[in-house]
């Protein structure tokens, strides 16, 4: 009978050590944020413009589609994170509202992995599906209202390759509170721009050598988006202010080079819509200038600033050489 009841208080201690060893369900689901299902393509070689990262709707020998189940928590300051099992790997990405669309659509996060294998090339939150997809056709299907957006580029493959995730389940519920206390800037979201080269480049209304002020140039570079066209364009004035130089004397001589506009577009697109951002810019600024036969200049200084709406913003740094042949200038615009 002693023995029996040895039996029994092993057995009941044995249940106790179990139960206290085993976390509630409710415990982890508060520690990782509640689970929703996403799309997720794992394309790979993609080449430099981009090109053959299109999007579901599009034949692709490229690509491989699954479903995923992820894990988005968020905390009080609106910063999320989504957790998922990228192969056979556990993955973070952990996004701070950064700035927003201008038509105040979309909210584009700073964001980073938990995995130096992954870099977050696009973090974004858009209240409707007005806004370039790579599960296009998936949306419409279902009818989606809303999509977190998620594309990271493996650090570790010898080719260009991306992991486009997509979630159409989660909504951020206090969207328009987080939305309204953003600064607007489209930049954040023409991942595109920053990752591949532009599938066109067209210039309109170049200067000339014969005159090289109020001559305005546009610079307009397009970029593949999941098969959108999205166009940053740059527009430059050039002015020169001179007077005649006396013999023996010296003159002062500007040249201010002036960014009037810049501008994003994409017709299928408008959360990176923006009417006074682009992803170029301008790096370098050559002058040359000539005087008559006979005539030379025995020495020359040049000094400059860089300003942006009235403010210093840089300095300028220059180069002083000799060439023979007519006045030009000539400056480079890179993104």
């Amino acid at each position: 009978m002693k023995k029996a009841m040895h039996i029994v208080s092993l057995s009941l201690s044995l249940a106790l050590l179990v139960s206290l060893m085993l976390p509630s369900a409710a415990a982890i689901q508060q520690e990782s944020g509640p689970s929703y299902m996403a799309k997720v393509a794992i394309v790979t070689d993609v080449n430099d413009n981009g090109t053959n990262l299109n999007n579901d709707g599009v034949g692709t020998d490229n690509a491989i589609y699954q479903d995923l189940q992820v894990s988005i928590h968020t905390t009080t300051q609106a910063e999320l994170q989504l957790e998922a099992m990228i192969g056979n790997k556990a993955v973070t990405i952990t996004g701070v509202p950064a700035a927003r669309s201008e038509n105040m659509k979309a909210i584009f996060f700073s964001a980073s992995s938990s995995t130096a294998k992954y870099d977050v090339v696009n973090m974004a939150y858009v209240d409707g599906t007005a806004t370039s997809l790579y599960f296009k056709n998936y949306s419409e299907t279902i009818n989606a209202s809303s999509v977190l957006k998620v594309y990271l580029r493996d650090t570790t493959s010898n080719t260009r390759d991306y992991v486009m995730i997509e979630c159409f389940d989660f909504t951020l519920s206090n969207f328009s509170n987080i939305v309204a206390e953003l600064p607007a800037d489209a930049l954040m979201g023409a991942w595109a721009a920053e990752e591949f080269c532009p599938v066109s480049t067209e210039e309109t209304d170049s200067p000339t050598s014969r005159s090289t002020s109020n001559n305005p140039r546009t610079i307009e570079e397009t970029f593949w988006n999941l098969g959108c066209e999205e166009t940053h364009s740059i527009t430059l004035v050039s002015n020169v202010t001179y007077s005649k130089i006396p013999a023996n004397g010296d003159e002062d001589i500007t040249y201010i080079l002036t960014v009037t506009s810049k501008s994003i577009s994409c017709e299928e697109d408008p959360t990176h819509d923006s009417s006074k951002e682009s992803a170029l810019y301008v790096t370098d600024l050559a002058l040359s200038q000539a005087c008559a036969p006979y005539i030379f200049i025995t020495s020359e200084h040049i000094d400059g600033v860089v300003r942006k709406e009235s403010l210093l913003v840089g300095s300028l740094s220059a180069d002083i050489g000799v060439s023979f042949g007519p006045p030009t200038m000539v400056h480079t615009v890179l993104r």
